[in-house]
């Protein structure tokens, strides 16, 4: 007790130091609220300068980029149905599963396609700029920040593991094409994951990337946990062990909060980038986890 209460009173000096420094000063200890909150936007008014850890229900999850897969056992999303196909001994490689499937017909030209905006009305920068430089309406992020990011990402988080083509033709793991090596790379990836978690349980830890971490997304009448950090091949594999909720840390990177009745606000919005009526789609498409394509995962 004494403990904490001492550093009760010496977080607002470390506050006070940082901000003379010109730092910004972020606790790596997140809040945990598990069990206590519902609701993000409960948590969001209780956070104060903390991240926070809750429960989110599976289906109120959305990944892999623009798609907006949602997660549940019966989704489309290509992780899930590929372990799902290999916990039930279908398949024992990346040849013929829904993986493979996915990156063979996921294929956007550009950052239109990626966010599934007509080609034909939306700003022409969309429609001549890779998927990789595609940004939501709600970012703060510029198209080539966004697109440096990208490549940021695969070199530290794909490099290690896949061939360098990745990189070259900015492979990331939101669109294809794949080679057939990098396809049996990102399968490993998955298998390895729900084999430590059977043996070992899910193991979160307080570092950076020790959570599923993403973005509060929240209208009127609903909300879901937006995945955009680290997690993806973490949800696929809770989500095919059966998990009905999943501890998300929220808070932690920026934008904390999307609220769609603010979207007259939001920054690609005020640019010009999207229209009004065009950013609104997305979110209301995102909200509904509704995809852009869906493979044939039976062909």
């Amino acid at each position: 007790m004494k403990k904490n209460a001492w550093l009760y009173r010496l977080d607002p000096i470390a506050v006070k130091i940082s901000d003379f420094f010109g730092l910004k000063l972020s606790p790596g200890k997140p809040l945990d609220l598990r069990n206590i909150i519902n609701h993000p936007l409960d948590a969001f008014y209780q956070a104060g300068r903390h991240s926070v850890l809750i429960n989110i229900p599976i289906e109120k999850i959305r990944t892999l980029g623009a798609n907006a897969f949602p997660c549940h056992a019966g989704t489309y999303h290509p992780y899930i149905r590929t372990l799902q196909e290999w916990e039930a001994g279908k398949i024992t490689s990346a040849k013929g599963s829904s993986l493979q499937r996915f990156y063979k017909n996921w294929q956007p030209k550009n950052a239109a396609q990626f966010l599934g905006l007509d080609e034909t009305t939306c700003h022409k920068i969309l429609r001549e700029s890779p998927p990789s430089a595609a940004v939501l309406p709600w970012d703060f992020r510029s198209m080539q920040r966004q697109k440096e990011d990208i490549q940021h990402g695969i070199i530290n988080d794909y490099l290690p593991h896949a061939t360098k083509t990745i990189v070259k033709d900015f492979n990331w793991q939101f669109w294809g094409p794949k080679n057939p090596l990098d396809l049996e790379v990102e399968l490993s990836r998955l298998t390895k994951l729900i084999i430590s978690i059977k043996k070992n349980g899910y193991q979160r830890t307080h570092r950076l990337d020790g959570d599923i971490s993403g973005t509060f997304l929240c209208s009127s009448k609903d909300w879901i946990f937006y995945h955009a950090g680290s997690g993806q091949h973490r949800i696929a594999a809770l989500s095919t062990l059966g998990w009905t909720s999943i501890p998300v840390r929220l808070f932690q990177s920026p934008p904390y909060l999307v609220i769609r009745e603010h979207a007259n606000h939001w920054h690609h919005v005020r640019s010009g980038l999207f229209s009004l009526k065009e950013a609104l789609a997305v979110f209301d498409r995102v909200m509904a986890g509704e995809q852009l394509y869906i493979p044939n995962y039976n062909s």
